[in-house]
């Protein structure tokens, strides 16, 4: 996880799209919902999220029951690391923290 400034606050998203390679990266406050970040992320690729698009830790563990959680315990708690995937039915994105 990269902190922003040395701020603890702060982490800083990257997300990567599959399907077209566009990527983007922004810092997120630590107690920001998860569903927030995955919107925010996909309007920053200039993408919408489809149907069958789903949201995985890096692990293989599933997040969209995790979607109202926020970042600091998705990261704590559900996926152990900072790196997740979104996956379509047609491909996906790679969603990761540095």
């Amino acid at each position: 996880m990269e902190k922003i400034n040395g701020s603890d606050d702060k982490i800083s998203v990257s997300f990567t799209y599959v399907n077209t390679g566009r990527q983007a990266k922004f810092p997120v406050p630590k107690d920001t919902k998860f569903y927030d970040i995955v919107r925010n992320a996909y309007e920053k690729l200039g993408e919408q999220r489809k149907e069958g698009d789903n949201i995985f830790c890096m692990n293989g563990e599933p997040l969209d029951e995790h979607m109202d959680k926020t970042l600091q315990i998705i990261v704590e708690d559900v996926c152990k690391e900072a790196r997740f995937d979104i996956k379509g039915r047609s491909g996906g994105a790679i969603f990761y923290f540095d």
